[in-house]
């Protein structure tokens, strides 16, 4: 018994090495064999599995983003108050952190009281998280934080964001503690490295969860590095 176990074994580790050598190939490096493994992912690779489309001008791709977004500034006193109702039972009633989502709204419709009279001064197009999830699907484009750009920033962009700046700063004027501006970029992952490119620059509204398109620029902007050349 104990001779067939010993048979089993040996069988054992010669299959094993067998089937182990079938996933290692040889490489030459410097003169000498060199052996690595052969590391095999399932499926295709990343580049085979991406079969979103190439773009060249992400700027052009503006009009697939717009979506008019509706909302009501209707009976705004009577949410608030509730919001308020609410967010005051958690903290004297159950001594608990007000919940983020009610915090939020609460956010969301003391900005929109400001809303009729800041219309006016607001000439960008609308969008969605639906909308961007939906560009970046498609096209081979990235959605991120502006924080990569800002050095890079061109005048034009500049500008625009300081007009919306003014519009948010009144939006949220009445607010207890300020509220960064929250501005994010569409453009391809290399233009999250470089900084050189033509992304579109979106800035979440203070009136509800979708954004404002800010503008888009192209390749021909002077850089910080090229100033200084």
């Amino acid at each position: 018994m104990f001779q067939k176990i010993k048979q089993w074994w040996r069988k054992r580790k010669i299959r094993n090495y067998i089937q182990g050598e079938r996933n290692f190939h040889p490489y030459r490096a410097f003169g000498h064999e060199m052996v690595l493994m052969n590391h095999v992912e399932s499926g295709n690779t990343p580049e085979e599995q991406d079969g979103r489309l190439d773009i060249e001008n992400v700027a052009s791709l503006i009009h697939l983003l717009e979506a008019d977004v509706q909302f009501s500034t209707e009976g705004l006193d009577r949410k608030i108050k509730t919001l308020e109702e609410r967010a005051e039972f958690f903290e004297k009633t159950l001594h608990q952190i007000v919940p983020p989502n009610i915090d939020h709204a609460l956010k969301i419709l003391k900005a929109r009281k400001k809303y009729p009279k800041l219309v006016s001064k607001i000439p960008w197009k609308t969008t969605t998280k639906e909308k961007i999830d939906a560009l970046c699907k498609q096209y081979k484009v990235m959605f991120g934080e502006v924080a990569n750009f800002l050095p890079e920033l061109p005048e034009e962009a500049v500008k625009e964001l300081e007009a919306f700046s003014k519009v948010w700063k009144k939006a949220v004027e009445d607010f207890e503690e300020q509220v960064a501006i929250s501005i994010w970029v569409i453009a391809p992952a290399s233009l999250f490295r470089d900084r050189k490119g033509d992304p579109i620059m979106l800035a979440k509204s203070p009136f509800g969860d979708f954004y404002y398109v800010i503008c888009a620029w192209d390749k021909e902007v002077e850089f910080v590095k090229d100033l200084l050349a």
